[in-house]
């Protein structure tokens, strides 16, 4: 399709050390559709809950999900990265 994807910085300019949020992307692959996609997204949400890490899915494109957990700035990219590997 020749489209450019835009992924916005996740901090601001005066904390650019210290993301305000994390995005966990859920892609399909070959082999899954968007309806497991949204399981797997549900399924994240609900051990996000259980840990009371605030979360936020967002659809992302036609078969893809984000979930956008805030990080309050506080956190280095360090720090946030590691967070993401662990859930």
């Amino acid at each position: 399709m020749g489209c450019i994807e835009f992924n916005t910085w996740n901090s601001k300019m005066d904390k650019e050390k210290y993301p305000d949020y994390l995005v966990l992307d859920i892609d399909p692959s070959a082999r899954n559709n968007f309806s497991e996609v949204i399981e797997v997204t549900l399924a994240a949400k609900e051990i996000l809950n259980t840990l009371n890490i605030e979360s936020y899915p967002k659809t992302s494109g036609s078969t893809s999900m984000h979930i956008y957990i805030p990080m309050g700035a506080i956190y280095t990219y360090e720090e946030v990265k590691n967070l993401a590997h662990i859930l």
